[in-house]
């Protein structure tokens, strides 16, 4: 029997729907090393340190498993490059800072709830796959 909440499965469906979006957005690839291979949902910002920012799209990459690991064991220097991939792909220096004044700006969009929020997601994910042809690697 699973013992999970209601709001761990709607958290985790919400995930998996952000994660797809990226994907079929494209590139389907790690942010830093460039595999497509077992990609992850990867929080610039951790869910555990930040989880109000755990569905803000700044704080979202792909990373493959074994760059995610690098940067949740904080491993160097792996995880300083990672840190400059990042700043350069948001274009700022400070990275955190940025991240949460985009949480600020688009506040009221991530309030609704889990359930409305995953709703929307899979309308999303579903107008993304119907307006693109991709092939996505598995």
């Amino acid at each position: 029997m699973n013992n999970r909440s209601k709001k761990g499965i709607l958290t985790d469906k919400c995930e998996g729907r952000l994660k797809e979006i990226l994907i079929v957005q494209g590139p389907a690839k790690c942010f830093n090393c460039a595999s497509p291979e077992d990609l992850t949902l990867f929080h610039i910002l951790t869910k555990g340190a930040y989880p109000q920012l755990r569905f803000l799209r700044i704080n979202l990459l792909l990373a493959c498993l074994d760059c995610h690991q690098k940067w949740e064991t904080r491993q160097q220097p792996e995880r300083d490059e990672m840190e400059s991939v990042i700043r350069h792909r948001l274009g700022v220096d400070d990275y955190r800072q940025h991240i949460i004044s985009q949480r600020e700006y688009y506040g009221t969009y991530y309030e609704s709830t889990l359930k409305d929020l995953s709703k929307g997601l899979g309308l999303e994910l579903a107008s993304l796959k119907r307006n693109n042809v991709l092939i996505i690697p598995r």
